[in-house]
């Protein structure tokens, strides 16, 4: 057995140590620690979907990464469960975890299965009360999305149609351009079939492509098709 090291916000360690080869310095650190010498495991934890793409930009051999867990937001159906089940309280007592029905609904058409962008919904409700819309806290992307459309007309609408209609496109190599673009622009997130991503079934891998997109969120899924299913 060996000891773990979690990294949380792991984007910031490669602004760790001063002079211009500290990044690499970093990153060498951890890939001598854990491969070459296996003293220690390391799982580096971030919030920005490209950060393989920033850790390769910085010298680290992606295939020097064990395995990749992509935890995108809850699974609808499993936050709707959360918002709506009445469970048994310690003494016996019946409670409700989140809401009705009918606000339940509405929060996740918009927010999908995000529970901070919801957290942050149901703070600005409370403050705002009628000057509250529920387009707030939804990701900035619809620009991003036409970068994407202008640079890659047929693959970038070929591949977020994909991700709009079934959650999940099917890639041949994260380096494809299109693919690192969509990524980039925190529009989708690449995940692979040796890794463990949440909500994503075994059957929607094929033996030709084992690399994937999936939107970064529900909502963002909503917003992809409100922009591309009708191209």
């Amino acid at each position: 057995e060996r000891p773990v090291l979690i990294v949380d916000e792991a984007n910031e360690v490669l602004g760790l140590g001063r002079g211009p080869s500290s990044k690499s310095r970093t990153l060498d650190l951890i890939v001598k620690l854990t491969k070459q010498e296996k003293r220690l495991h390391v799982i580096l934890a971030s919030t920005e979907y490209a950060y393989p793409y920033l850790l390769e930009d910085n010298g680290l051999n992606l295939n020097d990464i064990g395995g990749v867990f992509f935890a995108g937001e809850i699974p609808p159906k499993s936050m709707w469960e959360l918002l709506v089940t009445k469970k048994k309280g310690g003494e016996g007592d019946e409670y409700l975890i989140g809401m009705g029905e009918n606000m339940a609904r509405l929060l996740i058409a918009s927010y999908g299965g995000h529970l901070l962008r919801m957290i942050k919904a149901l703070l600005s409700l409370t403050l705002e009360k009628e000057d509250f819309f529920l387009g707030q806290n939804l990701n900035p992307i619809g620009s991003n999305i036409t970068r994407v459309l202008k640079q890659f007309p047929r693959d970038g609408l070929r591949y977020l149609r994909k991700m709009a209609e079934c959650g999940f496109a099917l890639v041949s190599e994260p380096s494809e351009p299109v693919v690192e673009m969509i990524v980039r622009c925190n529009i989708g997130g690449i995940i692979d079939v040796h890794g463990t991503v949440v909500d994503v079934p075994d059957s929607v891998w094929t033996s030709s492509s084992g690399y994937g997109l999936v939107p970064i969120s529900e909502s963002a899924r909503n917003l992809i098709a409100m922009r591309v299913l009708a191209l």
